[in-house]
């Protein structure tokens, strides 16, 4: 197996538990790694979604996420996942790199039907 360039380099698990987020871009591949806490404690939770946008800004359909232990080792496995993602359909992230934010307009969430209840 060919050995990949390495793009996601996450500046420290001291960094990510202080600041909580992470985000960043390669070659059309947006990405972000967030500290989350729910039920089940904290963890890592790693996003990619295509360009240009920002992931607010980009259809929740074309976002995937990955969920990490709250350590070392899932730090390293998010950025491992992201990179992963990004190698497993490059075509995908170069095709969303030629796409200009003048070329389209950014995402909108569907307003809720008239009828419905609030």
């Amino acid at each position: 197996m060919a050995e990949h360039l390495r793009f996601v380099h996450l500046t420290g698990f001291a960094f990510m538990k202080a600041n909580k987020h992470y985000s960043g871009s390669y070659k059309g591949l947006q990405y972000s790694v967030d500290l989350v806490e729910d039920g089940d404690g904290k963890a890592f939770e790693a996003a990619v979604w295509p360009g240009p946008y920002c992931r607010e800004q980009t259809d929740p359909a074309l976002c995937e996420t990955a969920r990490f232990g709250f350590d070392e080792a899932g730090m390293q496995a998010a950025e491992g996942w992201i990179e992963a993602r990004y190698y497993a359909d490059k075509g995908r992230w170069n095709a969303a790199a030629e796409a200009s934010i003048l070329d389209s307009a950014p995402w909108k969430k569907p307003e809720p039907p008239a009828d419905a209840e609030p």
